[in-house]
């Protein structure tokens, strides 16, 4: 019974809370979060300059002058396509997924939430 008053609790607060906030603007979060395609990107940790090519399918081929910058180059391109699939699971971790998939997740974000991890592990 505690738990459940508890939960209303947290969801009323929770409704309350998300009327007064400003909508975000995800059309601009969402374009931010898109993968750099084509152009120039400048990336510390390099030591000469590696050329990242996309077929028309999407699949990266690499050309780097050395083992050290293939390697780097391979896993920003890989960071790059699975920037969504991280997105979600961070939202995930946080609650926060009903702010992009809609009302439907709320509940799961509730759970998140009162489960969520926020410091050391033995404490928690």
């Amino acid at each position: 019974m505690k738990s459940a008053r508890l939960l209303i609790f947290f969801l009323l607060s929770l409704c309350t809370f998300a009327q007064n906030a400003p909508a975000p603007d995800l059309s601009a979060a969402a374009h931010r979060a898109l993968a750099v395609i084509s152009g120039k990107l400048k990336a510390q940790g390099l030591q000469q300059p590696v050329e990242v090519l996309r077929d028309r399918w999407g699949v990266a081929h690499i050309y780097a002058q050395n083992q050290h910058d293939l390697f780097f180059g391979q896993g920003l391109v890989a960071a790059q396509d699975r920037l969504f699939q991280m997105e979600l699971w961070k939202r995930a971790g946080q609650g926060r997924l009903a702010e992009i998939l809609g009302p439907a997740y709320l509940a799961r974000d509730v759970n998140a939430r009162l489960l969520s991890y926020h410091g050391d592990m033995k404490a928690e």
